[in-house]
């Protein structure tokens, strides 16, 4: 009788460690997306991991974090974004650059990724 309820509370004990034993998941790996623009303030994108053919909202600000223009755009059969030319302008922040922000639409719509990209202009 003494043989069981060890083994019991040993097994009970063992249910109860395992969880807090097992690692946690990490955070996922960031999605590649990717803006660069040129000495002319135009600016083109990539990133991948996305839904295939779907619709996103590319919204941009400045480095203070003033918006400056939004786009939608799309993304292929693989879930790669297709890519197109923006320029955004420039405003008077102080801090060349724009920010980036890669989001769903919809009611709730949440940011999917985020990048920087600096102003490469001499302007």
């Amino acid at each position: 009788m003494k043989t069981k309820i060890a083994i019991t509370v040993i097994l009970c004990a063992l249910f109860v460690a395992v969880p807090s034993a097992t690692p946690k998941g990490g955070k996922p790996a960031g999605l590649p997306f990717v803006v660069v623009c040129n000495t002319s303030d135009v600016c083109s994108f990539s990133g991948s991991g996305l839904a295939p053919s779907t619709s996103y909202d590319l919204s941009y600000s400045d480095m203070c974090g003033t918006p400056v223009g939004s786009t939608s755009v799309n993304t292929d059969g693989t879930g790669a974004l297709i890519s197109q030319n923006i320029s955004p302008f420039e405003t008077s922040c102080g801090t060349s650059g724009w920010i980036f922000t890669l989001s769903t639409l919809g009611k709730r719509s949440s940011t999917v990724a985020t990048s920087t990209a600096t102003d490469n202009g001499t302007d």
